[in-house]
């Protein structure tokens, strides 16, 4: 379960906690929704958003939507896996979050959109004036290449 997890974090940018207690997949729209509802708040008003699907996910958000399981069970299963791997013990599941920020830069993403995506608030007054969809920023998405970078991805 914590590689689908990472797998999700990585393409999506979601906070781990986001991906395991609060994300919602939208399967005909194939987005990830992260909301205030049900009494769970996101991080920021900014970090309620939906993110489009990447392909490579897509079973992963099936399997994670079926599971009963919390945040601080998977992170010490994270844990365990990230000693496995002979990792440091500083590294965190929030480390993937930042991989993804990095990732859709290298790949030529604007920062705007990069910012959309991650669910961070943009701290000019020009991005009150601009206005992205979730649908609008799935070609961005697209060009995350994870799987041809990890080399055990499944």
């Amino acid at each position: 379960m914590i590689k689908a997890i990472v797998r999700v974090v990585l393409y999506t940018g979601a906070r781990a906690s986001e991906v395991i207690d609060k994300g919602n997949y939208n399967r005909e729209l194939k987005l990830f929704e992260i909301a205030q509802e049900d009494g769970v708040d996101a991080k920021t008003a900014a970090g309620v958003r939906r993110i489009p699907v990447h392909p490579a996910i897509e079973s992963d958000l099936e399997f994670l939507s079926t599971v009963d399981t919390n945040y601080s069970t998977q992170n010490k299963h994270f844990r365990v896996w990230r000693n496995d791997a002979g990792l440091s013990a500083a590294f965190s599941l929030h480390n993937f979050r930042h991989g993804f920020s990095t990732r859709l830069g290298l790949v030529g993403v604007s920062y705007e959109a990069g910012t959309i995506l991650s669910g961070h608030s943009m701290n000019h007054i020009q991005s009150h004036y601009r206005h992205k969809r979730a649908e609008d920023l799935r070609d961005e998405v697209l060009l995350l290449d994870w799987a041809e970078k990890v080399s055990n991805w499944r």
